[in-house]
């Protein structure tokens, strides 16, 4: 209810907030100003002032062709003087997506965070976000892509079994426990959830992996100044080989249950 605009404490049945969510969404659509009980409305006696929004984010375009998780084209970087000690933190947090950033900036109004905070924050509760850091040029013709992970294959008519859950949880602990796992827990969601399983929050407090500031093996974008910023990143294989613990617990439920 709160993600909507809706700061309510007095208990409510659940009958009563569907009708909320459903009156909200209605007059979101049918209007050309905010509804009664959104942050943006100008009368909400928690109202978040656009032109303030704006400041406290730089957005920065991905070049042509290139997407975050496959469909961010902007990504909402948090200027460091809404953070306490931002300035003495190497690294800046990006936000994916205007939700997570309007919910990050509601969150600063309400509490003081320290980037390292914040950061730990988002991860407890799985939300993507990126720890970019400004790195200079290096010449390498290596790339994440020339680590080639290799998805497991298996025939048609192949029967899987226990031992397939226990040689895939392996797969994966070996893939986790590398700057990957760093870059699945920065993923958010399940990938992220699945990686808490090998990897815990602290590592990513301390900002992109030597694999990125050594030797540039992650993913980067470029401001409008021609800065670069890097990551720790996954490849396509890589959160596929994540997202198979899915498919197996699914068949050993099914399995058990037959």
């Amino acid at each position: 209810m709160k993600t909507i605009g809706w700061y309510n404490n007095s208990p409510l049945k659940d009958f009563q907030v569907q009708a909320i969510i459903i009156q909200f969404v209605k007059d979101w659509i049918s209007t050309s100003s905010a509804p009664e009980n959104c942050d943006f409305n100008p009368n909400n006696y928690r109202a978040i002032i656009p032109s303030k929004l704006q400041g406290a984010f730089e957005y920065m375009t991905l070049p042509e062709g290139q997407f975050l998780y496959g469909k961010h084209k902007v990504l909402y970087l948090l200027q460091q003087e809404y953070l306490k000690n931002g300035e003495d933190c190497p690294y800046s947090i990006i936000l994916t997506n205007p939700r997570d950033a309007v919910f990050v900036y509601r969150l600063l109004g309400v509490s003081d965070y320290t980037v390292m905070s914040l950061c730990q924050f988002l991860l407890e509760n799985g939300i993507a976000f990126r720890t970019l850091q400004h790195l200079p040029q290096i010449d390498s013709s290596r790339t994440l892509n020339n680590d080639n992970t290799l998805l497991p294959m298996r025939l048609s008519d192949y029967r899987f079994g226990g031992d397939d859950y226990e040689a895939y949880v392996r797969h994966r602990a070996q893939l986790l426990t590398s700057p990957r796992g760093r870059a699945a827990l920065l993923r958010g969601g399940i990938v992220a959830r699945i990686a808490r399983e090998h990897v815990a929050i602290d590592p990513v407090l301390l900002g992109p992996s030597s694999a990125v500031t050594i030797h540039r093996l992650g993913m980067h974008v470029t401001d409008n100044r021609g800065l670069e910023f890097w990551d720790d990143d996954l490849t396509e294989n890589e959160i596929g080989i994540i997202y198979l613990s899915m498919f197996y617990r699914y068949f050993l439920w099914d399995l058990h249950m037959k």
